[in-house]
């Protein structure tokens, strides 16, 4: 499912376009495509890949997904955006922690392999060491809307620092 938030900003000229996609979505079959055509039209100086929650989540509903997996999956689309738009500032946002502790584990390790394939290819990431429990939404899973404004600020930080 895509959403599109309006475009806004995030200071010193750069305009905010969210598209909201599960990682697997984005990175596989036509929804990869989709994607990479909307990025081609919108053409943007800066882009921020964030994997989050539901991407921990697809693990326990498909049995051809796991870290490994969603890991090259997001290599792959990385290049692929750098290869549509080699001028772009890529950043790679972390997943967050969530309130349901049972997950933490296995989103601390998801957080060391993105981190590791971040550092390989020469990209920004972003640990988002600033967003907290209460930052989250009522489902103790998704950012609040004050969480958002986290990640977006965190976004636009590493945006003026590349």
């Amino acid at each position: 499912m895509m959403r599109s938030a309006n475009p806004g900003t995030l200071g010193r000229g750069y305009n905010c376009h969210v598209i909201n996609r599960r990682s697997w979505e984005t990175t596989t079959g036509p929804k990869r495509q989709e994607t990479l055509e909307e990025l081609r039209e919108l053409c943007p100086e800066a882009v921020c890949i964030h994997l989050g929650i539901n991407d921990v989540r697809t693990w326990k509903s498909r049995s051809d997904h796991n870290s490994e997996v969603t890991v090259q999956l997001a290599k792959e689309f990385l290049n692929d955006v750098l290869a549509l738009l080699p001028e772009c500032k890529i950043t790679l946002s972390l997943p967050t922690l969530g309130s349901q502790y049972e997950m933490n584990g296995e989103i601390i390790a998801f957080r060391k392999k993105l981190r590791d394939m971040a550092k390989a290819e020469n990209v920004l990431y972003d640990n988002n060491k600033n967003f907290r429990a209460y930052h989250l939404s009522n489902d103790g899973i998704h950012p609040s809307n004050s969480g958002a404004d986290i990640l977006l600020g965190n976004f636009r930080y590493n945006t003026h620092k590349l």
